[in-house]
């Protein structure tokens, strides 16, 4: 009663704020909200609508990131080492579920597994580091012994919220969609 309740305050709320639909693999991922930038810190909600196990393990151009897990919960998969014959990633990797708080730096190379349909997370990050992109780590297609890194090429601003709609004028999914 309560998880229905908070899920339905969120999505009202989330419909007023600047609204960015990822999609991994042309389906949809995770609704991002921006709430603002607090102390230097940019502030968002998240939604989660998959997961992003399709894609490879990843990391981000901030120093710091922390989330607040507010309803539902995630794994994440972490990597602890290179390893080019463990499988596709070329990563030996370990999963944790998070319920509560979880953190990501620019160093950390992570991907979210099994996310609850309709988790909502508030998601917050220090300024990004300087020249630092992100990127995905993989196996490589000419040698299945060696591991890559490739950069992700962002198509958006830094600052996209100053251009997106709000979540109300946007094809989010709707509320029944994740009722619990």
């Amino acid at each position: 009663m309560l998880s229905r309740w908070l899920h339905r305050v969120l999505f009202n709320y989330s419909a007023k704020l600047p609204c960015r639909l990822i999609y991994v693999e042309d389906r949809p991922y995770l609704e991002r909200y921006y709430l603002g930038t607090f102390f230097n810190h940019v502030v968002y909600l998240h939604r989660f609508v998959s997961s992003d196990r399709e894609r490879h393990i990843h990391n981000h151009p901030w120093q710091r990131g922390y989330t607040l897990v507010m309803l539902g919960r995630y794994r994440e998969e972490s990597l602890i080492d290179l390893c080019p014959t463990a499988g596709e990633s070329g990563c030996m990797t370990q999963i944790a579920t998070r319920r509560w708080f979880g953190r990501v730096n620019g160093n950390t190379f992570h991907r979210i597994h099994d996310a609850v349909p309709g988790t909502w997370t508030l998601f917050w990050h220090s300024p990004f580091i300087k020249n630092k992109g992100w990127g995905f780590m993989s196996q490589s297609s000419e040698d299945p012994n060696q591991t890559i890194f490739t950069t992700h090429v962002s198509r958006s601003s830094r600052k996209w919220w100053e251009t997106q709609p709000d979540g109300a004028n946007m094809p989010r999914q709707p509320l029944e969609y994740f009722a619990p």
